[in-house]
């Protein structure tokens, strides 16, 4: 196959091509630059798929991968370039000029300070059942803007690479660089504690009444499972997620020091989910 034919191929419609297979966009979250759906890649509440129209190309925040349709097929149907390619020549999907739309800013940050919003404040409190008191050392108030939209605000937590994962009521994305969060990385005890996501990191010690003193990673993506140096660690305890991820990412984990924590929200999907349900109780 030549160049030329490759990069016909990558015109076909991402969105399109997401809409095909069942999956609705997200229409609060997306514009004429930016589609947002939930993930056609995993089960998740919030829309975090999202496709560059002017560019034709994906970026999924909650595994931190992405790429052209080409790259997307191959992930979704578990193909090769080759089948992937051999896909999409027999398809009808719309095509995508990209040569002649215009190039967009991507997420800007504005601002970062202190969280001092009372709508992020009362997101964390009311929708996430998190104590904001005893969690202020860990989060930050972003403001950014998108493809030169409004300005937007959102709960920020730091990567160790400098990125910030972002969250707020109706927004769920991430800046790049995009990596794990390291807490405590020089604490003396060889004990590790493992979160899939931040909101869950903060659910714990929202629960606990207690900050960490050990070592803890959030992975910010489970893609990042296999940068965890496990050999520094005697203990590691895993309060990943209670689905097929979270199972691959335990099963990753020396058997001899793995520590599965999920029991304790074993009717829960994850640990925010567990804090919810004994937030409301107490109502």
């Amino acid at each position: 196959m030549n160049d030329s034919t490759l990069d016909d191929l990558k015109k076909y419609s991402i969105t399109a091509y997401i809409e095909s297979l069942g999956f609705k966009k997200d229409a609060r979250r997306s514009n004429k630059n930016f589609s947002f759906f939930k993930s056609i890649f995993r089960n998740e509440k919030t829309a975090s798929l999202s496709i560059n129209e002017n560019k034709n190309v994906f970026f999924d925040y909650g595994i931190g991968q992405g790429g052209d349709i080409i790259r997307l097929i191959q992930m979704y149907k578990h193909l090769s370039f080759k089948d992937a390619i051999n896909e999409l020549k027999s398809s009808t999907l719309p095509i995508i000029n990209v040569s002649e739309r215009k190039n967009t800013k991507q997420l800007e940050i504005t601002d970062i300070k202190y969280l001092e919003n009372e709508y992020l404040i009362n997101y964390l409190h009311l929708k996430r059942g998190i104590n904001y008191n005893l969690c202020f050392d860990y989060i930050s108030e972003i403001h950014f803007i998108i493809d030169g939209c409004k300005p937007q605000y959102a709960i920020g937590f730091k990567n160790d690479l400098g990125g910030f994962e972002l969250r707020n009521k109706y927004y769920k994305g991430c800046t790049r660089p995009k990596g794990i969060t390291t807490i405590n990385p020089n604490a003396k005890s060889k004990k590790l504690s493992i979160f899939e996501g931040f909101m869950d990191f903060l659910s714990a010690i929202t629960y606990y009444k207690i900050v960490p003193t050990e070592t803890v990673i959030v992975l910010n993506s489970v893609s990042f499972m296999n940068s965890i140096e496990f050999d520094k660690y005697e203990v590691i305890k895993f309060w990943g997620d209670n689905d097929e991820a979270g199972n691959r990412c335990f099963k990753e984990i020396p058997k001899n020091k793995a520590k599965d924590m999920r029991g304790i929200y074993a009717n829960h999907k994850d640990f925010n989910d567990f804090l919810l349900s004994t937030f409301k109780a107490k109502k």
